[in-house]
């Protein structure tokens, strides 16, 4: 289709170069028209000239150019158009996105034989509507794409022990329970951490080799940044 209609362009230039380039105009009272000379041989190589009136043909070629490139023009502002439009919204997208308040911090850890551990004490939420899911199971899914960043702190006895927090299954940071003798007990362990999330994605605490966390002062926040 492409070639037919460049042959179709090649075609009409070159009859518009022929009739503006190799015609005559005359007019008579007002009415003008343009011919062609074109040089003939008779048998006896007598030279003759014949005049070919191509008023009407160079009219109709200009009235296709005209149209062809206003519909051209029309296609390409068109296209234009679309394309910034599309590009607008998904800008607008992106800024919504990045804008959106998405917070939560809860309290109260708990784990069951799967060692997630579960933060059932809701202190508060923001942009977030899975709570009931992430309440009941200890893990966040992610509503939003952008950048988060985590804090979790666990009150545990134990000593020298590790937790971890996980992404989609697998382990993106560790906190460790720092060194204490008996006389101590119980003391708090902290970790923050940055990570990118997709729609979909999901975090949640594990209590890796620690056994025994102290309830009232555990708690996890989690804020999308950007």
């Amino acid at each position: 289709m492409e070639k037919h209609v460049l042959r179709l362009f090649q075609l009409i230039l070159m009859l518009l170069y022929i009739s503006i380039t190799c015609s005559t105009t005359s007019c008579d009272e007002g009415n003008c028209k343009r011919s062609v000379d074109i040089p003939l041989i008779t048998k006896l190589d007598a030279p003759l000239k014949a005049e070919l009136d191509i008023t009407s043909l160079t009219d109709q070629l200009t009235a296709l150019v005209k149209r062809e490139v206003s519909k051209r023009l029309e296609d390409i502002i068109d296209r234009v158009r679309n394309d910034t439009l599309v590009n607008v919204q998904q800008i607008m997208q992106q800024q919504l996105e990045a804008d959106r308040k998405v917070a939560l911090t809860a309290c109260g850890a708990v784990s069951g034989s799967d060692r997630v551990i579960r933060f059932p004490n809701m202190k508060m939420s923001v942009g977030i509507h899975s709570l009931s899911s992430f309440l009941s199971t200890g893990k966040l899914t992610a509503e939003h794409s952008g950048l988060y960043q985590l804090t979790v702190t666990i009150m545990t006895e134990n000593s020298d022990k590790v937790f971890h927090i996980t992404k989609n299954g697998f382990v993106i940071i560790s906190g460790y329970s720092q060194h204490h003798d008996s006389n101590q007990r119980w003391h708090t362990s902290t970790i923050t951490t940055a990570v990118e999330m997709d729609v979909g994605d999901f975090l949640y605490v594990l209590k890796g080799t620690i056994s025994n966390v102290y309830a009232n002062w555990s708690c996890i926040t989690v804020i999308k940044v950007q």
